[in-house]
């Protein structure tokens, strides 16, 4: 199925979990597209993490500086010189 760039962002986010309480900042790269079916898919990364260690695994919300927030999962840590989270959107992506 194709899927067509609807949006994306590029910048800081707070990085909440799943009961809405604050555990980290990060800068955020996101990209998002939308299937024929009109559905929202987006992944991206978080870097920069402080406090480092804070994302380890599952479910984390993000939230965007004008206070939009989209539900994730993390999909791979590596780590490099600067410890990078791969992520995966649920649902609909903050906009």
């Amino acid at each position: 199925m194709s899927r067509s760039t609807v949006g994306g962002y590029q910048g800081p986010v707070v990085i909440l979990n799943m009961d809405g309480e604050e555990v980290a900042h990060a800068a955020c790269r996101y990209r998002a597209e939308e299937d024929g079916r009109g559905e929202d898919h987006w992944n991206g990364r978080l870097h920069r993490l402080a406090p480092e260690g804070a994302v380890v695994a599952g479910a984390f919300r993000l939230r965007l500086p004008d206070g939009q927030e989209g539900d994730a999962t993390v999909r791979e840590i590596v780590n490099t010189s600067d410890v990078i989270v791969y992520f995966d959107g649920i649902g609909g992506r903050p906009k």
